[in-house]
């Protein structure tokens, strides 16, 4: 008989396993929105203080681009906001493309982070059956330690219902084994011979 997981165990389970991939996440995410912020921040900066300093900008006074004519830059002093404004923003989105690789590889190595073992302890301890079973589970490779990668795998599976998947596979598994190990057990049995069942006549 399948005993299904409790809701109750469920949802403490959850909110433990969430507990747990907090304190492992919330330093690298911070360190992350430091970074951005950071990035952002200056980067604005530079783009205001880009804008000001080019605000009223004469080209007539780049003896090199005399050669374009009057009117070309009485044209290009018109529109210098513009041309300012669209460089920065082509820059911007140069370093929006830097911060989202940094991103992507920092979320990547978060993945991998390793799981101390004070922390699978307090697992092991608080977590009931079935999602320590969900948790061997995910943790297919046991030469490798379990990091926070498979503890949000642990988390997303067993809010999905796979520790009563596990249960309903084991017990299919032993139906199906204690239906081999009969069919086997009855063709070992030796077959009686004719002569093994004949009785000798009375004389």
């Amino acid at each position: 008989m399948i005993i299904p997981p409790s809701a109750k165990n469920r949802r403490q389970d959850s909110r433990l396993l969430q507990n747990i991939c907090i304190r492992l996440a919330w330093l690298p995410v911070l360190i992350r929105v430091l970074v951005v912020s950071v990035v952002a921040g200056a980067w604005y900066m530079v783009c205001v203080n880009v804008l000001k300093r080019t605000d009223g900008l004469r080209y007539e006074s780049f003896n090199w681009l005399s050669i374009l004519g009057p009117q070309a830059l009485d044209f290009l002093t018109r529109i210098n906001w513009y041309i300012w404004a669209v460089l920065l923003l082509i820059i911007s989105l140069f370093i929006l493309g830097g911060i989202r690789s940094y991103l992507i590889q920092s979320m990547a190595t978060g993945r991998h982070a390793l799981v101390p073992l004070e922390m699978i302890q307090e697992l092991s301890e608080r977590l009931s059956p079935e999602a320590l079973d969900v948790l061997r589970w995910v943790w297919k490779d046991k030469e490798v330690p379990i990091n926070y990668g498979n503890m949000r795998m642990t988390l997303r599976q067993l809010r999905s219902g796979r520790a009563g998947k596990l249960a309903l596979a084991r017990a299919q598994k032993a139906v199906i084994d204690a239906a081999l190990a009969a069919a086997s057990t009855a063709d070992a049995e030796p077959e009686e011979t004719p002569s093994q069942t004949s009785r000798p006549r009375p004389l």
